[in-house]
C-alpha cells in the first residue's frame, strides 16, 4: 500500500523552492462513526495560489492499484477549488454517503497547486507552463463502517497477520528503548502479512491505528512492568 503513499510530484517546470504546498500527512482516514472528514491545505510560498481538488476511486493503493468509479453520489468534496494568499490555509471537507457496510474504500486525492499567472495569462509552450504547477497526491480511506480492527502475531515465525477488514500501522522500535524516529514502519491493507526477524527479537512493538498505540506481544512491556 504504501510506497505510493509518499508524495507525488507531477510538474513540467519546477525549481526546488516552488514545492511549497503543505497538506500534511499524506495518508488520511474516515473513522467508521465519521461522515465527513476535513484536510487542512496551507499555501507556503510567497505568493497567492489556487488550488483545484479531484478525487478518483482506487481499488487498493499500491503499485498495481486499479481504478475504480464510485457510486453516485457515494464521496463528495468542497470545494473544488480555491485561492488562497500567501501564509494562507483552508480545508477541504469530504463527505461520505456510501454503503455501510463492511468493505474499506480507498481514494486518491490530488491537489494541484497553481500560480495565479498560469490561470490568467494561461502562457503555456507545447505542453509547459512558464509558472511551475504541482501535483500533490494523498490517499483518503474510508474506514469500513462496520469495521473489525483484528490481527494474528506469531513470535516463533516472525509474522503478522492482518486479520481485519482496515489497514494499520506496525511501529517497531529497535530494542526496547529505541527512538519514534528510528523506529520502522510497515502498513498493513486487510489481508496481508509483514515477515520479519524483527518480530522475533527484543523489541518494542505497536499497532498504530487512528492515533493509537496498541502494545503488541509482551517483549519489552513485561519489563516495563516490572
Amino acid at each position: 500500500m504504501m510506497r505510493r503513499l509518499s508524495a507525488t510530484l507531477l510538474f513540467l517546470w519546477l525549481p526546488a523552492e516552488a514545492i511549497a504546498i503543505d497538506i500534511g500527512t499524506l495518508t488520511f482516514s474516515m473513522p467508521p462513526e465519521k461522515k465527513f472528514i476535513s484536510k487542512q491545505v496551507h499555501n507556503n510560498n510567497h505568493a497567492s495560489r489556487v488550488y483545484a481538488i479531484s478525487v478518483t476511486g482506487i481499488d487498493r493503493p499500491g503499485n498495481n492499484e486499479v481504478k475504480v468509479r464510485p457510486v453516485d453520489g457515494e464521496i463528495m468534496y468542497t470545494p473544488r477549488r480555491l485561492t488562497l494568499e500567501a501564509g494562507r490555509s483552508d480545508n477541504v471537507r469530504f463527505i461520505y454517503s456510501g454503503p455501510q457496510d463492511d468493505k474499506e474504500r480507498y481514494y486518491r486525492v490530488t491537489f494541484r497547486e497553481i500560480p495565479l499567472g498560469v490561470l490568467m495569462t494561461e502562457q503555456v509552450t507545447r505542453g509547459a507552463t512558464l509558472e511551475p504547477v504541482v501535483a500533490l497526491e494523498a490517499i483518503l480511506v474510508v474506514r469500513p463502517r462496520q469495521m473489525r480492527l483484528n490481527w494474528t502475531y506469531s513470535v516463533s515465525e516472525g509474522t503478522l497477520l492482518n486479520s481485519g477488514n482496515t489497514w494499520f500501522r506496525l511501529m517497531v522500535k529497535n530494542g526496547c528503548s529505541g527512538s519514534d524516529q528510528l523506529a520502522k514502519s510497515v502498513y498493513l491493507r486487510p489481508g496481508e502479512t509483514f515477515r520479519s526477524p524483527l518480530l522475533k527479537g527484543n523489541n518494542k512493538k505497536f499497532i498504530v491505528t487512528e492515533s493509537r498505540f496498541i502494545p503488541l506481544g509482551a517483549a519489552c512491556f513485561d519489563q516495563a512492568a516490572r
